[in-house]
């Protein structure tokens, strides 16, 4: 999990969200292949230096072994989402 969290540092610090935290981490197999999913929270600075939390959901595929992965997904969850959160 460590190489996923800072895969997901660098691809949110271009867009100027930080990540916080890991909410829930769930690996998953399917077709003989790993998947992790995971949901976090990410701040953004916002006028007169109020932070802003959003809430992400990323899966990430792991390729030849379990070191490699690629981010397959990365979204930015919105209030009105009709999914489940599942907690840790």
């Amino acid at each position: 999990m460590p190489h996923f969290l800072i895969l997901l540092s660098f691809l949110l610090q271009d867009h100027a969200f930080e990540l916080k935290g890991v909410i829930n981490y769930e690996p998953i197999i399917e077709s003989r292949r790993w998947f992790d999913h995971i949901n976090f929270t990410a701040t953004t600075k916002g006028l007169n230096g109020l932070d802003s939390d959003h809430l992400f959901f990323a899966e990430a595929m792991s390729l030849k072994g379990e070191k490699d992965y690629v981010v397959t997904c990365c979204s930015l969850i919105s209030s009105d989402d009709n999914g489940k959160l599942y907690p840790s």
